[in-house]
């Protein structure tokens, strides 16, 4: 079961892009190397978030069956403001609960995921982790995350692709060709893998 304590303060979707806003606008009064460090990251996902929340479509059968879809939910979501994977998934999570009345969308950070036992230790699978609970008594129906399993293989080869090269300017070079590579995939996917998966999920409930 999830904790009452950890969906008391857990955010909206809404209340969590404005408190990436917040860390972004903070990063302000310190100084460019810090910014550099701490938050570019965020602010590389606030960007894409901002992006896929205007560009990413619903397919026809996932609105088709989320708007029909009746069982009260609560879509947990554990997460990290500087999670890529996260920034990728979030968007069209919030876009399917928005079509279903009867599932609420809420996210948990770091600082309340620690306090929770069995939260912490499925959030070292990694970012993001939707945890799909029943409403009301918050028992744990079902998982997806932190990646569509097709995009999980191809991190997979990507580490062990990297783990053959010795750290220096060839290891730099070729984590920045996976990392463009990676982002091809979300870009060609468009959501849909996402999308297709979370139905399977949601229909064997």
């Amino acid at each position: 079961m999830i904790s009452p304590k950890i969906l008391s303060t857990s955010m909206s979707y809404e209340a969590y892009l404005a408190h990436l806003e917040s860390i972004v606008a903070q990063s302000h009064h310190i100084s460019i190397h810090l910014v550099e460090d701490s938050t570019h990251a965020i602010r590389m996902n606030l960007i894409k978030m901002e992006r896929l929340d205007k560009a990413a479509r619903i397919m026809a059968n996932t609105r088709f069956f989320m708007n029909g879809f009746k069982k009260d939910l609560i879509w947990l979501v554990l997460t990290h403001p500087r999670s890529e994977d996260a920034a990728q998934a979030l968007p069209i999570l919030n876009k399917m609960a928005s079509l279903c009345p009867s599932i609420q969308l809420k996210i948990a950070l770091p600082e309340a995921i620690e306090q929770d036992q069995k939260l912490a230790k499925i959030s070292q699978l990694g970012f993001p982790k939707l945890i799909i609970a029943q409403a009301g008594e918050s028992k744990i129906l079902g998982t997806w995350g932190p990646r569509v399993v097709e995009l999980e293989a191809l991190i997979k080869e990507r580490e062990e692709d990297l783990s053959k090269i010795e750290a220096g300017e060839m290891l730099e070079l070729a984590a920045r060709q996976w990392g463009t590579r990676i982002q091809r995939w979300y870009a060609k996917d468009k959501t849909y893998s996402i999308q297709k998966e979370l139905l399977e999920i949601l229909k064997a409930l």
